[in-house]
């Protein structure tokens, strides 16, 4: 045990395949739902944190037709003193990621534009300049942290009318789509933030199901030693299966056979 290294992973999002277990149910929705006859579904994933939400969202370009370009977008990492600042700096995310992934090379965006005209700028420049990249293919932003938008409405950095610019691109932009992640508290909406959302369908993310969190304990460990039903059991009443807790538990139970060297 000496020289190897823990698997499992404490506190960040799980981005790869490796140690991502279950959640079946949750890209079967998502296929499911996203994709419509007419027109496609803004979906809003939500549950308590540390339930896996943003991991959920790092494994979806997994799960779905190639024809969805998916680009992922934390609003913690974006400038959001303005509304300006706000477009620019999510023009320049979609840019970055549609060459990093979809080999989809478009001009950066113009920051004075932004400045001027933000709304028509990402509108009718940005967004152009994407359809004529991308083919027939479509856009999904997968909104992680989507609270934010709340909290600098709240905070009179944004105006709170951002809330009917992006619901209007929901509702006028069939090639543009929108997977949004939020915390638990939807009642607590302020009514401004529940009209952005009230256009969605809605899937909660709770705790693993047993056999995934057994897989979760198990199989990072399997050319290792076995794990012992009884030591499976323990961790899974502790934890109840909850993804984080039961991570944070192997990944020190894992810290401290190395430390005792057996």
């Amino acid at each position: 045990m000496a020289d190897l290294i823990n698997p499992y992973i404490a506190g960040n999002p799980v981005t790869g395949k490796e140690m991502f277990f279950g959640r079946d149910d949750i890209f079967d929705f998502i296929r499911r739902t996203l994709t419509g006859q007419h027109r496609d579904q803004v979906i809003v994933l939500y549950g308590q944190r540390r339930t896996g939400k943003t991991s959920i969202l790092y494994q979806l370009h997994r799960h779905l037709d190639p024809r969805y370009l998916c680009i992922f977008i934390d609003l913690h990492g974006l400038n959001m003193e303005n509304e300006a600042n706000l477009l620019w700096d999510l023009a320049n995310q979609i840019r970055r990621i549609l060459r990093r992934d979809h080999a989809i090379d478009i001009p950066t965006p113009d920051r004075n534009a932004f400045e001027a005209e933000p709304r028509s700028t990402f509108t009718n420049d940005f967004l152009d300049t994407i359809w004529a990249a991308a083919g027939d293919r479509h856009l999904l932003l997968m909104i992680d942290e989507a609270v934010r938008l709340q909290e600098q409405v709240s905070a009179g950095k944004l105006d709170k009318s951002i809330f009917e610019f992006l619901r209007h691109l929901m509702q006028h932009y069939e090639r543009l789509n929108f997977l949004f992640s939020i915390g638990s508290g939807l009642e607590q909406m302020e009514k401004e933030y529940a009209f952005l959302f009230n256009v969605a369908l809605y899937k909660k993310i709770s705790f693993l199901e047993r056999a995934a969190a057994v897989d979760l304990i198990t199989l990072p460990m399997r050319d290792t030693c076995r794990v012992e039903p009884a030591a499976v059991d323990r961790i899974l009443e502790v934890t109840a299966c909850h993804p984080y807790f039961t991570q944070l538990l192997c990944h020190s139970l894992f810290n401290r056979r190395q430390q005792r060297g057996n």
